[in-house]
């Protein structure tokens, strides 16, 4: 059964801006060591970037409560294959556990300009 849903859309541009403005600040309140390593080995980071906010983002809307939640709550992680993962942190897994979430899927896509991720929480592994 699905729990939540959540999808954003993120203009690249905008992440390019707010780095440029904010620097190491804005990076280190939004994403993990590991996104950062991963996102700064790439030829454009800020695509990866964005689609990591998108992420986040995205997962604050299906969760539909964000109180105490954040950024760096929410991990995106790849699979050997590629394939993005959510990674959580305890006190966020102890949350998604109490609203009976047992599985997230998570989609992310990004181009030239705007990235782009969808969430879907569900309650049984089966779905």
């Amino acid at each position: 059964m699905i729990i939540g849903t959540g999808i954003d859309i993120v203009r690249v541009k905008r992440i390019k801006e707010v780095v440029k403005k904010w620097d190491r600040a804005f990076l280190e309140k939004v994403f993990t060591e590991k996104e950062l390593s991963y996102c700064l080995s790439k030829k454009d980071p800020f695509q990866s970037l964005a689609a990591r906010f998108a992420c986040k983002e995205a997962f604050i809307k299906a969760i539909k409560d964000s109180r105490g939640i954040l950024f760096k709550d929410i991990e995106v992680r790849n699979k050997n294959n590629g394939e993005p993962r959510i990674e959580v942190s305890k006190r966020l897994a102890k949350i998604l556990k109490a609203k009976g979430v047992k599985q997230i899927h998570l989609s992310l896509s990004h181009e030239r300009e705007f990235a782009v991720a969808q969430i879907i929480m569900v309650s049984d592994e089966d779905s």
